[in-house]
């Protein structure tokens, strides 16, 4: 499923959303709370790569 909303995502200002999702077959609601959910996984991910540094240095 990210796979298809990274590729949403990057073209979406050629094709709009709405033609993506049905070429696709995913939910436009699910595309959009995806896009919303960005912020939290860039945090998520950063909060991992401190904690593996840290573990590195024990």
């Amino acid at each position: 499923m990210t796979r298809s909303y990274r590729f949403i995502s990057d073209h979406r200002g050629a094709y709009g959303v709405a033609r993506l999702c049905r070429v696709l077959g995913v939910r436009r609601p699910g595309f959009y709370e995806w896009l919303a959910a960005a912020p939290a996984r860039k945090e998520r991910a950063a909060a991992e790569d401190r904690l593996a540094g840290e573990m590195a240095l024990s």
